[in-house]
């Protein structure tokens, strides 16, 4: 049997500090599984040492390893807890999953993992990867009785994860260097200027990211930006030059610069392999537009070269009219103030949405929400967005423990239909004071006011509200 060691030990303490305090972030996490339940009336025998209770016979009841906890880990968890994966250590072998039992039914129960951010009034969303009550009651029965193996001979099918797979790729680039992450840091994040080498318009219907490494690679996120927007990219790019990419945490570009993203590619974080867009959508590209692929690297995994690829999708030609072209409304709070020493610090913007469409808003005057994103940075705590109206408000998307290093975008299980005069609202909650920041990465010393910027040590507080012109056919 696998022991967990000293060292491993200070790795998840490490790890679980890098993950936050309780529910964490997963842009397109697709796994879904309904495990059986931890009240399950089936006997089997029981082959670990030490295992279960059982009765005269040698015979335990109850969940086991082979009939109920593995299924449930392949579909949840082992997509990164495994070799050469982003987690600091397996859980895809009986020994492994026995070792840390006790640590799955703590993580379990306090919905540290698997990571799943959003709350309860959040609405439906699709690829949660959630336990149920039934399922985190599985693990603790597990764990209690002993973490018994079970039936070995006669396992039950291991649960599968609702993998999306574009095929063929029609595009694919990368970041076009092995880069090695700055040891100095514990977290590197950096922007890579790629290239894609679209020579004529077209409609991405999915994508897929492929980390060179996945063991340091975090998240990945990645922007468009116009052909006419080359050299000044580059020039940003020549900032560094002892380092490929730059330097970025809030996003693609400094803060102070003239560039405006002209769209997006997605997101990858682990445990993600192919993303569709939602049935009946796409994102224009335009002949000549480049990629910037913001790339968080976590050097608890090491500082081995990464080198990530980006693959694309395109509609078949002929069927991009039939598409509804997805447009990002950005929802934004920049005369952030956050004094010192205080806690529980709200931030609100809200407006019309026709104003947070610059006045662009469809001619009919209803769009339908598919898709959500909250961003801040380390002092947040908690991020809602709202639609308000007469009837009320209805909840987008709320996150009640805010995590900066899990971030992402959610898919509406149904799409949500917003008017052109509904006040759209992104509320951001904040912490600053010294525990937090120690909490955090922060060094020591005073604690000061906190105000809008770019940098880590700098707050922001903004929302993507994802909408297509009418409700697409499935």
């Amino acid at each position: 049997m696998q022991i967990p060691t000293a060292a491993d030990f200070q790795t998840m303490t490490r790890f679980a500090a890098l993950l936050g305090r309780t529910s964490l972030c997963r842009a397109f996490a697709c796994v879904a599984f309904i495990a059986t339940g931890c009240g399950s009336s089936a006997r089997m025998t029981a082959t670990v040492d030490g295992g279960g209770t059982s009765d005269d016979s040698g015979v335990t009841s109850g969940p086991t390893y082979y009939q109920d906890v593995a299924p449930l880990l392949a579909a949840k968890c082992t997509m990164c807890h495994r070799t050469a994966d982003i987690a600091p250590f397996r859980l895809d072998t009986a020994d492994a999953a026995v070792a840390y039992a006790g640590l799955m039914k703590t993580a379990t129960a306090t919905r540290t993992m698997p990571p799943w951010p959003p709350g309860p009034l959040s609405p439906q969303m699709l690829h949660s990867r959630g336990l149920t009550d039934a399922q985190v009651a599985l693990f603790a029965a597990w764990a209690d009785r002993g973490a018994p193996l079970g039936d070995a001979a006669h396992p039950a099918p291991l649960g599968t994860p609702d993998i999306v797979d574009i095929g063929t790729a029609d595009l694919a680039a990368d970041t076009g260097v092995d880069y090695v992450p700055d040891s100095s840091l514990t977290d590197d994040y950096r922007c890579f200027l790629v290239p894609l080498g679209v020579t004529e318009d077209h409609v991405v219907t999915g994508y897929r990211i492929t980390p060179g490494n996945r063991k340091t690679v975090h998240h990945v996120i990645t922007s468009l930006f116009a052909s006419t927007d080359r050299a000044a990219l580059e020039a940003i790019d020549n900032e560094t030059p002892d380092r490929a990419g730059w330097p970025c945490v809030g996003g693609a570009v400094p803060l102070d610069s003239t560039l405006r993203v002209d769209g997006s590619l997605g997101a990858w974080v682990p445990g993600v392999s192919s993303v569709l867009l939602p049935a009946g959508t796409g994102t224009a590209i335009h002949a000549g537009d480049l990629a910037v692929m913001q790339i968080h690297y976590n050097l608890l995994g090491g500082t081995d070269p990464d080198r990530t690829r980006i693959e694309l999708k395109f509609a078949p030609k002929g069927t991009e009219s039939s598409l509804r072209q997805l447009t990002a409304l950005r929802l934004i709070r920049r005369d952030l103030n956050l004094p010192a020493n205080q806690s529980d610090i709200v931030q609100e913007n809200s407006f019309a949405a026709r104003v947070w469409a610059g006045g662009k808003f469809y001619a009919d005057g209803d769009a339908y929400v598919m898709m959500v994103a909250g961003h801040m940075h380390t002092l947040g705590t908690h991020i809602a967005i709202e639609r308000r109206n007469a009837q009320g408000v209805t909840t987008l998307l709320d996150i009640p423990a805010w995590d900066f290093h899990w971030q992402g975008s959610y898919l509406l299980a149904q799409p949500l239909v917003i008017h052109a005069d509904d006040q759209l609202a992104v509320r951001c909650t904040y912490d600053n004071t010294a525990e937090q920041r120690e909490a955090n990465g922060w060094a020591p010393g005073a604690v000061t006011d906190v105000h809008w910027g770019e940098g880590t040590h700098d707050e922001m507080c903004l929302a993507s509200v994802v909408v297509v012109d009418q409700a697409p056919t499935p």
